[in-house]
């Protein structure tokens, strides 16, 4: 069994609560019996064994390859199964998690802002973290995507939140790479808000401001 209290704590908000029938073409057999293979998709990639975890992802790579739009409920309980996935012990499970994530995002980018939080942050850790080098970039191509994908107002007030709270307890390489990140984001969020042609348009505070150290 795998676990990550840190993750699991910034679940419970995970997924939105958006109608999906309608993309998935009403509840026909076909949707029926494609319904019935999310769920055992789901039930593998949840399993305690790492090669029925191995080839949950696998079978759920194969659905999102194919547009299989998730309903609300297989969302929301794939978000908190990929929750546990960042603390996966298993290097060819976690190796494949990350492949499967990116495909995940870009399908349902549209259906995650609620399970940004803990999306961004565990990537963030995870670029703290002792990886080898071919995983280390899965981990950046993730991140890469998860930037492309979604507002960067949004994305910079969860940096914002993450690197303030005081109960988070990121290492100096997380710290650094949190502000990194963050500092990318001014440039655009403030260009963004002059064309935009509005006085109030977003500007965000540089980190040193908030008595935030950059080492």
């Amino acid at each position: 069994i795998y676990s990550d209290d840190d993750a699991n704590s910034d679940a419970s908000s995970a997924c939105s609560e958006r109608s999906f029938s309608s993309r998935n073409g009403g509840a026909g057999p076909h949707f029926l019996r494609q319904t019935e293979d999310v769920a055992e998709v789901l039930n593998h990639c949840a399993s305690s064994n790492w090669s029925e975890r191995k080839e949950g992802l696998l079978g759920l790579q194969n659905l999102l390859k194919g547009q299989r739009m998730l309903s609300r409920v297989e969302l929301k309980r794939l978000c908190e199964i990929f929750t546990r996935m960042f603390a996966d012990p298993h290097s060819k499970v976690f190796s494949m998690f990350l492949e499967t994530l990116v495909d995940f995002i870009v399908l349902h980018r549209d259906d995650l802002q609620d399970w940004l939080f803990v999306l961004l942050t565990q990537l963030l850790k995870k670029m703290g973290a002792d990886l080898l080098g071919s995983v280390q970039a899965k981990v950046q191509k993730a991140l890469d995507v998860t930037r492309e994908s979604f507002p960067l107002e949004l994305q910079f007030n969860i940096l914002m939140r993450f690197i303030v709270d005081q109960t988070q307890t990121p290492n100096l390489k997380v710290k650094n790479f949190s502000f990194r990140s963050q500092e990318e984001l001014v440039e655009p969020l403030r260009r963004d808000g002059k064309q935009d042609g509005t006085v109030s348009g977003f500007i965000p505070p540089h980190p040193t401001r908030l008595g935030l150290e950059v080492t």
